[in-house]
């Protein structure tokens, strides 16, 4: 009795390719019952054509699955969702707090009381900010109390660039930071903000004039948005955008790519004194640069 070898070939083949598709459908049973046992009964004595069927269908819908949620991941970023959710439960940030040496609060009632008193010396402004006996030092008072507030020092120039090299020299080695290091810092900072609202709206109240609803409003949400914001969209927006190319140039690949700049020199006004210093500052650190921030005179004690 004689065999074709080419006959034999095919029926190895054949079952070879029915055996795949049993793979596959039992994969996808066992995926969907989570019983082997079922999975395995379910093929015993199956039509190998029904089973080549429903493999191929469990393929398919595989294959479009992934495309799906390539096309979807580009539009919507879920996968940049999923990764920034699962970093900030597991982020465990330090916290700064005994770091941060803020202004003593002054107690305005009191001070009106001396006032009435009679000690109208606590609640007269300067006639100059640069305090004429000690060059070095500004002088500060609320302009809702005319206050005198704590004197703040009157950097010189040579200070000035010593702080601006300091920062040149710590960009150096902030500029090669990831993304994941550039946040945590962020989410540092957050945590600070939202753990000293009181005392940080208190501050900016004293310091502009302002009531503490405005400084809440105007000072702590826009601050916690734009460090919200930069957390979410940073790193999507400082990729590598790339562009489309004329025919002649088809076998090129053309993008934009952003680079820190250096040190940053912020001029910052004086209405929203702690929103206005940390706004630059926050953006300027997470692209990468250094950031040196001169607040305004009039603001300064908070600042």
């Amino acid at each position: 009795m004689s065999c074709d070898a080419s006959a034999i070939d095919g029926m190895c083949a054949s079952s070879g390719s029915i055996t795949l598709h049993k793979s596959i459908v039992q994969i996808a049973i066992r995926f969907l019952s989570h019983d082997d046992v079922a999975a395995a009964a379910a093929l015993s004595g199956t039509n190998p054509e029904l089973v080549r069927l429903i493999s191929t269908l469990v393929i398919s819908a595989s294959i479009l699955f992934v495309i799906a949620f390539h096309f979807i991941n580009k539009e919507w970023h879920l996968w940049r969702d999923i990764k920034l959710t699962t970093e900030g439960l597991l982020d465990q940030v330090p916290d700064i707090s005994p770091m941060v040496n803020l202004p003593d609060l002054i107690d305005t009632d009191a001070s009106n009381d001396d006032d009435n008193k009679g000690q109208n010396s606590k609640t007269t402004p300067p006639k100059s900010l640069v305090d004429p006996a000690n060059p070095s030092l500004l002088q500060c008072y609320s302009p809702s109390t005319l206050t005198q507030l704590t004197p703040v020092p009157n950097l010189s120039k040579s200070q000035v660039d010593a702080l601006a090299l300091r920062a040149k020299n710590a960009q150096l080695c902030w500029k090669q930071s990831t993304f994941p290091q550039r946040r945590r810092v962020l989410r540092t900072l957050q945590k600070y903000v939202v753990s000293h609202v009181d005392q940080i709206c208190r501050l900016c109240a004293t310091d502009s004039g302002k009531t503490q609803v405005d400084a809440l409003l105007g000072e702590i949400l826009t601050t916690c948005e734009k460090i919200r914001t930069l957390l979410h969209h940073g790193e999507t927006w400082l990729e590598p955008s790339f562009r489309e190319v004329n025919p002649m140039m088809m076998h090129k690949t053309a993008w934009v790519e952003y680079v820190p700049l250096g040190v940053l020199g912020i001029i910052a006004p004086w209405n929203y004194p702690f929103h206005n210093m940390l706004n630059h500052v926050l953006s300027g650190l997470f692209s990468g640069n250094a950031v040196v921030t001169k607040c305004s005179e009039h603001t300064s004690w908070s600042s």
